[in-house]
This record gives structure tokens, C-alpha cells and sequence, in this order.
């Protein structure tokens, strides 16, 4: 293969981004997706290639702890037709990013009186909470204030508490601000701050240097504490799995996603030749939010997809090692 064909073959590169970012100090959150499907063609000799990633996703406007999982479909498709067109082989690896800014609470310098459900008592207009605080109302004694509990978003007549009230001591501080922090990478190993742009169409971004999602056990980025992934396991196996000699498959083409498991470099192959007009199967089904960052925050999953054909394979100009020679059944 001379030089001039070899790059035409080159790995092409899809990217498709799923952003979840705060919108308000409330836990409201806006899902965005930026992805872009981009068709990657490239010929040699003879056939052409074409391959596709996939994604599908359920936009939500408030996503929060306690959730349905959030839809997060990946698969990829090679939507040549042949004779024109030939067979791809596919590789993805995921990358991720998340950033925190922690909330500041700006309160009260007085305690405001609360119920015994935890609530504030509170009185919609000056005329009942004058009541409440004259002689004989429920707080005669006591002042009031008009305020907002930027928790709840309640507005109204706040009482003020006073030694030896009932639940007196259960009063408490109202928080009527909040400022939003720098924001701060939870993942030590990538980038410090996130991608300032998330436009796709010219190849490679600044996300392609976000931390790569390892498959090795205890190799979990920081991210785990927050987000989880619902994978479609009936349809993966690892490189372990498919390797052992014991086992089903014993290194052999396989209509399975393989999660390479004995390194860090984080790549999941199709097993085998992806024909023309055929899919995938879904390899990540949705993500969940196991515990709310303390603030606002953002995330990212990057998603890199390459194509390459048989004889990429063959030549090893997809440097895809022993896996590639062997999804190849060569």
C-alpha cells in the first residue's frame, strides 16, 4: 500500500457529547446535547467505506439525584450499500470530564422560627404576620421579617425567634443567596478546565484530550462517585472473556462488544466486521446521577469512534495490535 492510499484509509475520527450542567442552586438542570454525527468516507484501491456514530438520548429539563436513569444510546452503523461499499471495522473509546463549583450560602444573622415539620413559619401578608406578633396572636412579642428562602423559593413574613420560644431552638439561620465558585476538575489525571468549544465538524477538539475511561479494575476515575453507566451487558464481553482459551469464544470474531480490560488505554471493539447496511448493538444505554455535586457543576461524556477497513488491519497500519488481527479472524 503506497503512502498516498494508505492516508486515504486513515482512521476517521466520529465524536458525539452528552453535557449536564446546573442551571439554578435549586438542583434544576438543563440537558444539552451537542453531538455531531459526522460521515466518515474514505476509499483505496476498490470499495469505499462508510460508518457512522450513533447516539440517542430523552432530553430532560430538571435532571437531579433520585432520577429515572437519563437515555444515552450508543451504537454505530455502516449505511454503505454494497457492491459499492465494504465492511468496517470499529473501535470507540470513551473519555470524560466534570467540573464543581462549590456553592457559597449567604444566611441570615438571625434565626427565623420553624415548625415542627422543619418548615419556616411564614405569613403571606403584613396584615396576618402583625397579627401573629400582637398581644394575643400565636408570637406576640416577636419581630418579623420579609424574606425569600432561596431553597425553596417561599417568600413571605418570617418570625423571628426568641429564647425559650417553642421549637425556639429548632430556629434557624434563612439562606437568601447563593454565588457559584470557580468551577473545579474532579478528574485529576485530565484537563483542568473544560473544552471552551464543542463543535465537531473539523476532526479532532480540545475534548479529545479528556481523561480516557479505563476498563481495568480499580482504575475508576473520580466521576464514579457522581455519574454511573447503565451498559447493555448482554452485548459486551472483555478481553479476558474473549481471549480465554477455556471459554466460548476463544479469541474469534464475535457479534459482541469487547471492553479491552488488560490496559489503560480504554478502547472497546466491535468483534467483528461491521457489514454494510447493518448496526451494531447499543453498547451504553443511559447514565445516572448517583449523588448531587454540592454545586454547580458540568459533564461530559466525548466519545471517539475509528473505522478502518480489512486491509488496515492486515498491513497493521491501525495499529490495532493482536485484537484487530484476531476480529479479522486472520
Amino acid at each position: 500500500m503506497n503512502t498516498k492510499d494508505r492516508t486515504k484509509k486513515k482512521v476517521a475520527i466520529i465524536v458525539a457529547v452528552l453535557a449536564l450542567f446546573v442551571t439554578t442552586m435549586t438542583g434544576t438542570f438543563a440537558y444539552v446535547d451537542y453531538s455531531q454525527h459526522k460521515s466518515n468516507e474514505f476509499s483505496g484501491s476498490s470499495p469505499k467505506y462508510e460508518a457512522r456514530l450513533v447516539e440517542d438520548f430523552n432530553e430532560v429539563t430538571d435532571w437531579k439525584y433520585g432520577d429515572c436513569p437519563v437515555t444515552k444510546k450508543i451504537s454505530v452503523a455502516n449505511l454503505g450499500q454494497a457492491p459499492e461499499y465494504g465492511d468496517v471495522y470499529i473501535r470507540i473509546q470513551l473519555k470524560e470530564y466534570m467540573e464543581i463549583g462549590a456553592l457559597t450560602y449567604i444566611q441570615t444573622t438571625e434565626r427565623y422560627m420553624i415548625d415542627t415539620t422543619g418548615e419556616y413559619v411564614i405569613y403571606p401578608d403584613e396584615n396576618s404576620v402583625r397579627a401573629a406578633v400582637a398581644t394575643g396572636g400565636k408570637y406576640a412579642g416577636h419581630g418579623y421579617t420579609y424574606l425569600t428562602d432561596a431553597v425553596t423559593g417561599k417568600t413571605g413574613y418570617f418570625i423571628k425567634t426568641q429564647d425559650h420560644d417553642p421549637n425556639g431552638q429548632m430556629g434557624k439561620y434563612v439562606v437568601t443567596s447563593a454565588t457559584v465558585g470557580d468551577p473545579v476538575a474532579v478528574i485529576s489525571s485530565g484537563p483542568q478546565q473544560r473544552a471552551a468549544s464543542t463543535n465537531h465538524e473539523g476532526g479532532s477538539s480540545a475534548e479529545c484530550d479528556y481523561a480516557i475511561h479505563s476498563w481495568k479494575t480499580g482504575s475508576d476515575l473520580e466521576t464514579r462517585e457522581y455519574i454511573s453507566w447503565q451498559l447493555n451487558t448482554n452485548a459486551i464481553i472483555t478481553v479476558t472473556q474473549w481471549l480465554d482459551p477455556a471459554g466460548p469464544y476463544k479469541g474469534a470474531p464475535v457479534g459482541k462488544w469487547i471492553i479491552d480490560d488488560t490496559n489503560d488505554d480504554g478502547w472497546v471493539y466491535w468483534g467483528r466486521a461491521l457489514q454494510t447496511e447493518s448496526s451494531t448493538a447499543l453498547f451504553m444505554e443511559s447514565v445516572s446521577l448517583l449523588k448531587q455535586p454540592e454545586g454547580s457543576f458540568y459533564y461530559v461524556i466525548h466519545t471517539d469512534m475509528q473505522a478502518v477497513s480489512l486491509d488496515e488491519l492486515v498491513s497493521g497500519d491501525a495499529q490495532w495490535g493482536d485484537i484487530g488481527q484476531k476480529i479479522a479472524g486472520i
